[in-house]
């Protein structure tokens, strides 16, 4: 009855980051992206506000962390319930499907910007995208490997406390569920929860001073401090969001699963 629950809980968050990822990363590179080009072309319609609003979406990175925000919880989420080997199809399939998202972007904007490049230009491309590829899929092994390591922790202060708890009067850890407060990092889930949205967080700064970085030695100048302020805070929101999400997420899981219909 357990194996069978635990199989369920599993085919469950794998059909649902296989969907999540599936249709934002899709909808992204094979809509969103095409219309994106063409009205930001369009000196027509280049300053108008739905072009701006495409232009957060796509490059401002909101759909992908959109998809973030219920696959990494739906990942965290099956490996604490499950362990890393009995879940490893989820981390597997969200992988392939990021490597699929890159190479999809790429094809399409080929397709409706640059054109196909020669050799000497698709080598040229390869480096940047693969750097890319590898820094997102960085952040989403550092979620897999602090679940991993504070799941361990979590389960051998359990047994310490189950061994010592004649003798010395040992206290077991708080069970994980329910979460008690919105902030509580001393809930192992929670904690997970935060060092993700800090680790998306730090990535984006990252690759925004990186390209800050990149204007200045082309041009010599930056977008300016304000610029830089703008995106500070709005990181730092999007992280806070990024949190609160999983939080809500990672309960909404765990009633599902704990109902007995």
């Amino acid at each position: 009855m357990l194996q069978t629950k635990q199989s369920s809980s599993i085919r469950r968050m794998l059909r649902l980051v296989i969907a999540v990822a599936a249709l934002g990363f899709g909808i992204k590179a094979l809509l969103l992206h095409p219309v994106y080009i063409q009205l930001a072309s369009n000196i027509s319609y280049r300053d108008t506000w739905y072009t701006t609003v495409l232009y957060y979406l796509i490059d401002g990175g909101l759909i992908d962390l959109a998809v973030f925000a219920v696959c990494y919880p739906a990942t965290v989420y099956a490996i604490w319930m499950n362990g890393l080997k009995e879940s490893r199809r989820i981390p597997v399939s969200f992988s392939l499907l990021t490597l699929a998202r890159f190479i999809l972007n790429y094809v399409m904007s080929c397709l409706t910007d640059t054109g196909f490049p020669d050799l000497d230009e698709l080598w040229r491309d390869i480096p940047p995208i693969l750097l890319m590829l590898l820094l997102e899929l960085f952040q989403y092994a550092v979620v897999i490997l602090a679940t991993v390591m504070v799941k361990r922790h979590y389960e051998n202060r359990v047994a310490d406390a189950d061994v010592q708890a004649e003798m010395a009067g040992t206290d077991a850890p708080a069970p994980v569920f329910p979460f008690t407060g919105l902030f509580k990092l001393q809930n192992p889930l929670q904690l997970i929860a935060f060092l993700s949205a800090l680790v998306q967080f730090v990535l984006r700064e990252v690759n925004y001073h990186v390209y800050q970085i990149t204007l200045y030695r082309l041009f010599g100048s930056t977008d300016g401090w304000a610029d830089m302020l703008f995106t500070l805070l709005g990181d730092l929101m999007l992280g806070v969001l990024l949190y609160f999400a999983a939080i809500l997420l990672l309960s909404h899981f765990h009633s599902k699963e704990s109902d007995p219909a």
